[in-house]
């Protein structure tokens, strides 16, 4: 697979909540149902991605460039594994103690 494969691969997991949930729990079904074409060594270093480090990244971003519509329930279960998500922005504390 080709390096641009896999920066849209981790682009769609920055701007899709429900797409980066689902990667992380069902990689090989989601790699399938996506038609991703990852090898298996591309997506074991997808998988190394911190989840938590997507979910911020997306945080700051744009909401019109996020994909955040997903169904109450999964949006629960996505706000209990990985904080807020869509539209409700979490703002760093980047004071130092």
């Amino acid at each position: 697979m080709s390096q641009r494969a896999v920066e849209a691969v981790l682009g769609r997991l920055i701007t899709d909540v429900e797409f980066r949930v689902r990667f992380f729990a069902e990689p090989d079904d989601v790699c399938r149902e996506n038609e991703l074409g990852l090898t298996a060594r591309e997506t074991a270093a997808l998988l190394q991605v911190s989840v938590q480090g997507l979910h911020e990244v997306a945080a700051h971003l744009d909401p019109k460039i996020v994909r955040a519509a997903i169904p109450t329930h999964r949006r629960d279960a996505a706000r209990e594994a990985f904080g807020p998500v869509g539209g409700e922005r979490r703002v760093p504390d980047l004071r130092r103690e």
